[in-house]
């Protein structure tokens, strides 16, 4: 019995440091200050006007929620519908403009994997998204 009580309190425990203490609000207020200052957005607005599913998760496909961490993709609301990338950690999240150079984009998502121990199979899958967004970028 120690040992089953054990094991559910590791595994609550793992699960617990993969949420963000972010809250969602906090992400979205971050994205809009992005797309304005970058004029890819088409007004100063509320938090609850710029929808979850914008913010999809890049490898599941999967609106964000609260508590998500990981690497998100988000569609700015211009008429070229640009898609960025959004890195979540536990206590801060990071904008990659996908419209910088190719090479300093590149650097931040592999640091980003890096530092979060991503497999070499989430590797290639986030390295095959980011030149598919680039691809996307160019093409609009």
């Amino acid at each position: 019995m120690k040992r089953i009580i054990f094991f559910v309190f590791v595994i609550f425990h793992s699960v617990n440091i993969k949420a963000t203490n972010l809250p969602l609000d906090s992400i979205k207020q971050s994205i809009i200050s992005f797309l304005v200052e970058e004029e890819r957005y088409p007004q100063p607005s509320k938090i609850d006007d710029f929808c979850n599913c914008l913010i999809l998760n890049s490898k599941s496909k999967v609106e964000i929620r609260q508590g998500s961490e990981g690497v998100f993709l988000f569609f700015s609301l211009s008429e070229h519908g640009n898609l960025h990338f959004i890195l979540i950690e536990k206590d801060k999240c990071r904008i990659i403009n996908m419209i910088d150079p190719f090479e300093k984009n590149l650097m931040i998502l592999m640091a980003f994997m890096k530092k979060h121990h991503y497999s070499k199979g989430d590797i290639y899958l986030y390295l095959s998204e980011f030149v598919r967004v680039i691809e996307h970028n160019k093409n609009n």
